[in-house]
């Protein structure tokens, strides 16, 4: 759709000295959005995002850039140093 773009509503962590820069921690999960839907909370690392490797957050950036919005997804996450598995529908970004 002209003018709209995929998201999931979440906002990565900047990396810094204390922190991976090679990861995709979400920083803030946008109130409402698709990610707090699907239960997503802030320090989530994202591992996969539909059977993708994961290594930082502009991978997953374009990876849900490569999707539809109401496109389905299934995303391995690290949460306190344990695997999860999440679905999450993807959502659309009315600019």
């Amino acid at each position: 759709l002209p003018g709209y773009k995929p998201m999931i509503g979440v906002v990565g962590k900047l990396p810094d000295a204390t922190s991976n820069a090679a990861s995709a921690e979400i920083a803030r999960v946008v109130e409402g959005g698709p990610a707090e839907r699907a239960g997503l909370k802030a320090g989530d690392i994202v591992r996969v995002f539909d059977d993708t490797a994961i290594s930082s957050f502009e991978e997953l950036q374009q990876a849900v850039d490569g999707t539809l919005p109401g496109d389905r997804v299934a995303l391995e996450i690290e949460r306190n140093g344990q695997r999860l598995r999440i679905m999450i529908e993807i959502g659309i970004h009315d600019p």
